[in-house]
């Protein structure tokens, strides 16, 4: 479900802040994961659907969308930093994540998680396993991670006090099957992009009054016949009329 998918970006490296009286959600996403950027706005659109935009920055490309109805939607929103604050879910998210708690988990890897190849030896011998984590500096995110984990039936520990770490082979299977690693996209930009990868100065949010009034007149003066320059050297009309 795109909701819970959207809930787990926004707790992992998401925020809503106000521009012009009207809240933005933002979600940060690394650069180079442009599947990771396109499967974020479609969630976006399919939970609202608003137009979504991208400001890139260095390697950080933040995937946003402007509407008053992202506070209702996200009811953790408040000021200072998620960890310093509590995060409870309401009821009516709890039933959404309890009946859909992979796409939650898929956000919450996607956003602050990490999956990679872990190494070890046991008595001189080298393995390599694979392993996810989630980390996160707020202890009611990494709960809803766990509380979410056990819901799918994934083994899972604390690594470290903000870490959240899944390394049992069947648990890490499990976890494949709706997970994955996360995928690099081509690096050169597409000849044809999408309204979606344009980015969000590219979509005002609204017309001003000044562009309101004056669309008309341009409309008008394009379709008006150009009047021929005068030629170097020679006055023009008006020029010899005052003269005179």
């Amino acid at each position: 479900m795109s909701y819970a998918y959207l809930l787990g970006l926004y707790l992992g490296d998401g925020d809503i802040s106000a521009v012009r009286d009207t809240p933005r959600l933002r979600i940060s996403c690394t650069a180079a994961y442009t599947d990771l950027l396109v499967e974020c706005a479609q969630a976006m659109r399919a939970v609202l659907p608003n137009r979504t935009g991208r400001v890139t920055r260095g390697g950080c490309t933040v995937v946003q969308s402007h509407s008053r109805h992202w506070p209702c939607l996200f009811p953790q929103h408040g000021r200072g930093r998620k960890h310093e604050r509590p995060i409870v879910l309401a009821h009516w998210q709890r039933d959404i994540l309890t009946a859909h708690p992979k796409p939650f988990l898929r956000g919450l890897i996607h956003s602050d998680g990490w999956r990679g190849v872990n190494h070890t030896t046991v008595k001189g011998k080298r393995y390599e396993y694979v392993r996810y984590q989630f980390a996160n500096e707020s202890a009611d995110i990494l709960a809803l991670c766990g509380w979410a984990l056990d819901l799918v039936g994934a083994e899972w520990r604390y690594s470290r006090y903000n870490v959240v770490s899944v390394a049992k082979k069947h648990s890490v299977a499990l976890l494949e099957t709706f997970i994955g690693p996360k995928t690099l996209g081509p690096q050169s930009r597409p000849s044809n992009p999408s309204p979606d990868s344009a980015p969000f100065s590219a979509f005002p949010l609204r017309t001003s009054a000044f562009a309101v009034r004056i669309a008309p007149r341009v409309s008008r003066l394009r379709g008006m016949t150009a009047r021929p320059c005068t030629p170097p050297g020679r006055p023009s009309t008006v020029s010899r009329r005052r003269r005179k």
